[in-house]
């Protein structure tokens, strides 16, 4: 990446888009950087729409060019691109074993980027959720292809990339494209449990482990339908529990 980024908000996506950057830095004979690039491509075409669509409404004023005007975002409810990239290179690398990050930090950091690609910037009232407390489920084709990468199922070229792997070069087929991404997501997580063998687990009801969770005394991911907690904030061995009926 060029070192002249105005500003860390700022992805080098959207540099690249408005000519302020040669070539963004991404390899594109790697499954991974093709997917986290595709993942941020999504989040900035979003970026884009509801700036062109609070233009037309008049909300925006100045006519002049812009990089779409990032002191306005948080009146959107949504987190600068540059923080979710920088996000995803720092999982990459930590993937790769060239940095060192705790559990606590890596869930966190996963977590906030489903959070920020899931969340809706309102509620169905129209109003600004708080950014972090918007309620938001992960598409399940998603993740369960991320899960198929990282059991083995679904096999991702490498070496070649898109060359090798034509029938990602095309504008809707995101969820294949996307798989390396969420199984890096999947994996920064750690281990995550349903609700009902978090019950089996603390020897409680299933009910009482939904009250903890709307409450937030449990840190908790929705994919589709389904409710998962990791396991290690249940802190019962899985072999002392009475069942061990697990999926991640």
């Amino acid at each position: 990446m060029e070192s002249k980024r105005r500003d860390a908000k700022v992805s080098s996506i959207e540099l690249y888009r408005a000519g302020l950057l040669g070539s963004p830095p991404y390899d594109m004979t790697d499954p991974l950087d093709i997917a986290i690039f595709a993942a941020m491509q999504g989040y900035v075409d979003l970026l884009e729409r509801l700036d062109v669509a609070r233009r037309q409404k008049g909300e925006e004023k100045s006519e002049a060019a812009n990089l779409y005007r990032h002191e306005d975002i948080t009146d959107l409810n949504l987190r600068p691109a540059g923080f979710l990239e920088d996000a995803a290179f720092r999982l990459k690398k930590w993937n790769s074993g060239g940095l060192d990050l705790g559990s606590e930090d890596l869930f966190e950091t996963a977590r906030s980027l489903l959070d920020a690609f899931f969340s809706p910037a309102r509620n169905l009232r129209g109003r600004l959720v708080p950014w972090g407390y918007g309620d938001y489920h992960v598409d399940r084709t998603l993740w369960e292809a991320g899960e198929e990468i990282l059991t083995g199922e679904r096999k991702v070229g490498g070496g070649d990339g898109l060359l090798e792997l034509a029938q990602w070069d095309a504008a809707h087929h995101f969820r294949a494209l996307l798989a390396p991404f969420y199984a890096l997501l999947i994996r920064a997580l750690g281990g995550l449990i349903t609700q009902a063998e978090v019950a089996r687990r603390l020897d409680l009801t299933p009910r009482a482990v939904a009250v903890r969770v709307n409450r937030g005394e449990m840190r908790h991911l929705r994919i589709g339908g389904s409710v998962l907690i990791p396991e290690s904030d249940v802190g019962v061995p899985k072999e002392s529990s009475r069942s061990a009926g697990t999926k991640t």
